[in-house]
């Protein structure tokens, strides 16, 4: 069955298992790579002062990308029948489900920003032709 929008069925676009992984385990990736720096710092001659600043700059970073990782889903599912999205967000495996109306704006740059009442949820894959088209039908009604 149609809907006012001329579209049917569901839509599903997700990320490649390699990108969900990486994004997944961002946090242990991070944490290796820390303990690779200790230990190459530990064992070589530079001056605790740089080695610290090292710690401290890896630890800021650890922070931002736990931080900007749970803003970023992997996979949308667009339901046109219930006029409904779902949204698989990275890390925390949260599923954000909104009806269509919901959408308070999306915004296309070099992320998909979909705006949800106080939440902001992004995708990265700005060059699917497809997901971009069924976004216009979506605005257009919204």
């Amino acid at each position: 069955m149609d809907n006012e929008n001329g579209e049917k069925g569901t839509y599903t676009f997700s990320h490649t298992r390699g990108y969900i992984g990486f994004g997944n385990n961002l946090g242990i990736i991070t944490i290796i790579t820390f303990l690779i720096v200790i230990i190459c710092t530990y064992k070589g001659n530079l001056d605790r002062l740089v080695t610290l600043y090292g710690i401290l700059l890896l630890f800021m970073m650890y922070c931002l990308a736990e931080y900007l990782i749970r803003k970023f889903a992997y996979k949308i599912i667009m339901d046109f029948e219930s006029r409904q999205i779902q949204f698989y967000i990275f890390h925390t495996r949260d599923i954000v489900t909104s009806n269509f109306d919901d959408i308070i704006n999306i915004k296309i740059n070099f992320y998909i920003t979909f705006i949800i009442e106080n939440r902001e949820i992004l995708y990265n894959d700005v060059q699917n032709k497809e997901l971009l088209s069924l976004l216009k039908k979506i605005i257009v009604k919204a």
